[in-house]
């Protein structure tokens, strides 16, 4: 593919400076370079790395790629990689929800397994177009060779780091076990970014799944969430430069030692944005069979790490074949049925501050010609509720990053046309253990229940008796401190719904509009009280606690939910 001359990055635009590590010094063993890139690895998880000899072997996989692309799509079609959770093959643009939201990528790439290229003739994992089995024997096998041998440099090096013994690292990337393992080549189209306006994402945030990252680029568009920052940073590509970053698989085995830092792709700025976007990253994956859990048995310095940690979750459960599947599966637009969806699709992303999450639900809000209801109602600073772990209600969006195992409640209200609408649900964050999954979801079984005890004509109580009848059997208790409430023109008003076991009068009538939004709590104890801030409400002993909410209104022949 001829290299076109590609404009400048910008010197205006702000860029997240990244340490430089050389590779012929790490393979060296060099004390100093491996010192650096220890640092690398567990500030940020993302460093430049030079003198890496791979520069001829990546031109000719960008050739390969433009061949590639440049077939017609009903011919890429045929080798598209499907919505069971399996990688390899092709990936139309559009395939791939960037967000909760559900709004689709718009890149397309083309991913080829290690198992494919090192197996070759012989088909190990799946069928490849014509352009890409031209160029496995003279092309995709030289890079992916390198690519390994510079990621098991690194996997030894932080091996020794780590105070693990000798090869354990390796032992979980054995090259003739089947994995994950990917060479992938991404192409996005030109976009116009307009003045002032923030970029259309073109990949979503994320961590990568696997275990190190080898990714060339020449055009900007490469972000970074840097930990306590609330807005995202360019990374500068360099020529002569790949960037590495740390995945998933290495964060869990180093009890988070180890950082896999979020990133996503938007369109180049200023003028690059006028070009096609290529980048080629090689992944390097655990063996299937590889339980992702902390190694805390093989290293004193991961048990620690470990124990200075409990509210984090390193034990997964989950192999490295059934988490990488998760992960690929549930971002696939075809399997979207809501957020929920987009939320299993996720692995260690931490990083992500309740601030950025209000920041992006405020702007969307904006954008759609409505108001956030709740920002300066009775002086609350924010646009959403966001409520984690033991919060029960009415948590203030802040600078805390999200963290693997946790639970949060995001509370939307907005103002449109003249009406408030009003919904919440709480997600799971990375991996959450039994008991806080087994909670959310009684949490929406109790929603569900009370919406079912609706109707014209029936008692409001019976909201409250469904629930308590769903509920009273089980290790989880439902708040009587917080209401649902009347809602429409005014954002709080009667009747007072309300979720626990009571004998208020009452009975349901068409045009009735109200929420519904139970809080069940772990343990027996539903008691809460309210953080100085006058809003933010915890349980009295920081057990979890989980909300659901719809807002809905009584018909003439039943009810019908609103959110």
């Amino acid at each position: 593919m001829p290299v076109p001359t590609l404009p400048a990055f910008p010197d205006n635009v702000p860029t997240h400076p990244l340490l430089v590590i050389d590779y012929e010094l790490v393979k060296a063993r060099n004390p100093s370079e491996i010192d650096r890139l220890w640092e690398a690895a567990t500030k940020l998880g993302f460093w430049y790395l030079k003198n890496h000899g791979v520069s001829e072997e990546v031109d000719r996989m960008f050739d390969m790629g433009a061949e590639t692309m440049s077939l017609p799509l009903e011919e890429k079609m045929k080798f598209e990689q499907g919505d069971d959770g399996m990688s390899f093959g092709y990936k139309a643009a559009g395939a791939n929800a960037v967000d909760a939201t559900g709004r689709l990528d718009s890149v397309e790439f083309l991913n080829v397994a290690k198992d494919d290229a090192l197996s070759w003739p012989k088909q190990a994992r799946r069928a490849y177009p014509s352009t890409v089995n031209a160029r496995m024997e003279s092309t995709i096998r030289p890079f992916i060779h390198k690519s390994l041998d510079i990621n098991n440099t690194f996997l030894e090096v932080l091996n020794d780091r780590l105070g693990l013994p000798a090869g354990t690292l390796l032992a979980k990337h054995l090259v003739d076990e089947y994995s994950g393992s990917e060479a992938r080549l991404i192409k996005k189209a030109p976009t116009q970014v307009e003045q002032g306006k923030p970029p259309n994402v073109a990949l979503g945030s994320h961590t990568d799944f696997g275990s190190l990252s080898f990714l060339h680029n020449r055009l900007g568009g490469l972000q970074v969430l840097v930990p306590g920052a609330e807005t995202w940073q360019y990374v500068k590509p360099i020529p002569g430069h790949a960037i590495c970053n740390i995945g998933d698989a290495m964060s869990l085995f180093s009890g988070g030692i180890l950082r896999s830092n979020l990133h996503r792709v938007v369109p180049p700025p200023g003028n690059q944005s006028a070009f096609d976007r290529w980048s080629l990253v090689y992944f390097t994956r655990p063996g299937n069979s590889i339980i992702l859990r902390a190694l805390v048995e093989d290293s004193p310095m991961i048990a620690e790490a470990v124990a200075k940690t409990p509210e984090k979750n390193f034990e997964t459960g989950s192999t490295s074949a059934e988490w990488f599947s998760r992960r690929v599966k549930n971002q696939r637009i075809k399997n979207r049925k809501g957020p929920e969806t987009w939320m299993a699709s996720r692995g260690t992303e931490v990083g992500v501050t309740t601030n950025s999450i209000d920041a992006a639900v405020h702007d969307y809000i904006l954008a759609h010609n409505a108001y956030p209801s709740p920002l300066g109602y009775m002086d609350f600073p924010k646009s959403i509720c966001t409520s984690i772990n033991n919060i029960i209600v009415h948590g203030i969006p802040d600078d805390r990053p999200l963290e693997n195992g946790d639970i949060i409640n995001i509370d939307v209200t907005i103002f449109s046309n003249g009406y408030h609408g009003d919904t919440s649900q709480t997600f799971l964050v990375g991996n959450v253990d039994e008991q806080g999954r087994e909670l959310v979801k009684m949490t929406n079984d109790a929603l569900q229940a009370g919406i079912q005890a609706c109707g014209p004509g029936r008692p409001f109580k019976g909201i409250g008796k469904a629930i308590y009848d769903l509920t009273r059997h089980t290790n989880f208790s439902v708040s009587s401190q917080f209401t649902g409430h009347g809602i429409g023109t005014v954002f709080h008003r009667p009747p007072w719904i309300l979720h626990h076991l009571n004998d208020e009068p009452g009975v349901m009538k068409p045009g009735d509009c109200f929420t519904i939004e139970p809080s069940l709590i772990q343990g027996s104890n539903p008691r809460g009280w309210i953080f100085p801030d006058g809003w933010t409400a915890s349980t009295e002993n920081c057990a979890r606690s989980a909300q659901a909410e719809h807002m809905i209104l009584i018909t003439e022949n039943g009810v019908e939910v609103l959110t």
